[in-house]
């Protein structure tokens, strides 16, 4: 059997003729060049030796009794598709040499056979094997369910016509540019998702269906520059952008964009494909309205549970402001109220109005809905972190819990909503006071303590880093492992939402931060939150 890339091995040639003295004497010659050679006087024997043995080469004569060399043709072909057949036929015998040729046949040959003519016949056979073999291979390592072809002329076309139905009945958007963004070809998608016709699409520059921005860097964006920009590295994938339909729809599309080559591995042009994401936008939309539903319906169960905490910040100040009105009331009574006395009363009752109504107002602002004003700002993470311990001190020290708190100065800023890292800070702060409370009830001689730490680390871009330490109850492997997911609680029934962590998972994720836990049964629990800092123009 011919080895698959050697055009100079021998192959397995299987004569058929019922002449004996032609079959015996190209079997002598061919032997001598090495070829394994098989023989047959008729096109019965011809097939059954085609059943047991692998053949390259077929050489039959045409006119045979019973079976001629045009049906042993048709039939060899069929058992074995690689076969090559040379046809011998006598001078007057034209046509039927013809028709053998268009029905597949390698070549013809003259009976008797010039042996030099036989070996180029033998060689182009050779040709013809690697060449489909080759074939064969670049298709199956394409993926492509082609036609078998056996001619060159009739592979291009099909590809060609396999090429069109696919580009027709692709559900995404695809378009062929030239390197200057020229359109010269659409599929159906593309006219039936932007409400032009094919030839309104061609000779047009492909920014004129794209909507050009004005991105972060202050830079035009510009489909056709993204094209030509992308040339040397030979594509991109998954880019953001908005086309624009004829009736002025605007779509937002994914678009991936690859260099186009020919057969020879030139490039000849750009294939851009865009995907329609509308129905994916507005899952999105629709997906961060509920998480902000879940963010205030945990703000408003995280208020409730710190009630007591925040009713005794309120009743620091009125209890001062209610001493001062009665010492102001007594010392007018007896006329010892001075101009001094009563600007230092004044002073002091103002003082613990403002104490009063900067709680009051963290508790409005805390508990408010997502707003149209809520994107996220630029903020020193130490004054939400503050802010949020005003509503636990209290809390903590009615509970009997050590709280420690380490927050560096100067600290760099990040980006986030000072109420969504409010909402990080209590939720992680109101587990540890579970946590440590529940062991509490659970052992003696228990000291119970929360560690807060805020500080920075310059590795890579710098980060924020927010720990909360507890030495509470812990968490098992399984605890930790499900303790993300939305509604799963460790908490008593009545005690929690299975919401915190999964609210605060999604607002870290969101601004490209991570949370990590360490935990063990029984002995506490270690939350760190990192954030990336913002870097300011100096």
């Amino acid at each position: 059997m011919l080895v698959t890339t050697d055009i100079n091995a021998p192959v397995a040639i299987l004569l058929v003729d019922d002449e004996a003295t032609i079959v015996n004497a190209l079997r002598s010659e061919l032997s001598l060049q090495s070829h394994t050679v098989f023989t047959a006087n008729s096109g019965k024997e011809a097939l059954t030796l085609l059943e047991e043995q692998k053949i390259d080469i077929l050489i039959t004569d045409l006119n045979m009794p019973g079976m001629n060399g045009l049906e042993l043709l048709t039939s060899a072909s069929k058992i074995q598709d690689e076969i090559q057949t040379i046809v011998l036929t006598g001078f007057g015998d034209m046509k039927n040499a013809i028709e053998a040729v268009n029905r597949g046949a390698a070549g013809y040959m003259l009976k008797p056979p010039d042996l030099n003519e036989l070996d180029k016949q033998i060689t182009s056979c050779k040709k013809r094997i690697i060449l489909g073999r080759t074939l064969k291979k670049r298709n199956e390592e394409l993926e492509l369910e082609v036609l078998k072809r056996t001619e060159a002329e009739q592979e291009l076309q099909q590809a060609k016509v396999y090429t069109d139905t696919i580009l027709a009945s692709m559900a995404d958007t695809l378009m062929v540019t030239t390197f200057d963004g020229m359109v010269m070809k659409v599929n159906r998608s593309a006219s039936q998702l932007l409400r032009y016709s094919e030839s309104e699409f061609l000779g047009c520059h492909v920014d004129q269906f794209c909507r050009q921005h004005v991105d972060d860097d202050e830079e035009v964006f510009s489909l056709g520059a993204e094209l030509k920009a992308m040339l040397p590295a030979g594509g991109f994938d998954n880019l953001e952008a908005v086309f624009i339909a004829k009736n002025g729809l605007e779509i937002p599309v994914l678009i991936s964009a690859s260099v186009m080559r020919d057969d020879r591995g030139e490039e000849t042009g750009i294939i851009v494909a865009a995907k329609d994401i509308t129905d994916y936008k507005q899952a999105q939309k629709e997906l961060r309205e509920k998480e902000a539903q879940l963010i205030h319906a945990g703000r408003l169960t995280a208020m409730g549970e710190m009630a007591s905490g925040i009713a005794h910040e309120l009743n620091q100040p009125l209890t001062i402001i209610r001493m001062a009105a009665q010492n102001f009331g007594y010392r007018m009574a007896e006329g010892m109220l001075g101009e001094e006395d009563s600007l230092q009363i004044s002073d002091k009752i103002m003082k613990q109005v403002d104490r009063a109504a900067s709680i009051i107002n963290l508790m409005r602002t805390f508990v408010r809905s997502e707003g149209k004003d809520d994107d996220d700002v630029i903020v020193d993470p130490s004054i939400p972190t503050l802010d949020a311990l005003t509503f636990f001190r209290e809390q903590y020290r009615v509970h009997d819990i050590e709280l420690v708190t380490e927050i560096t100065e100067g600290l760099p800023k990040i980006a986030i909503h000072p109420n969504h890292y409010e909402q990080i800070v209590v939720n992680l702060l109101s587990n540890a006071r579970y946590a440590v409370n529940k062991k509490g009830d659970q052992q003696e001689e228990y000291k119970k303590q929360v560690i807060i730490k805020l500080s920075y680390i310059e590795e890579g871009a710098g980060s924020i880093i927010l720990e909360v330490d507890d030495n509470g109850i812990g968490m098992s492997e399984e605890e930790q492992k499900r303790c993300w997911e939305p509604f799963f609680s460790t908490k008593e029934v009545g005690e929690g939402t299975g919401l915190g962590l999964y609210i605060i998972h999604s607002i870290i994720r969101e601004r490209q931060g991570t949370i990590q836990m360490e935990s063990v049964e029984g002995k506490g629990t270690k939350l760190t939150v990192q954030f990336p800092v913002v870097k300011l123009a100096t």
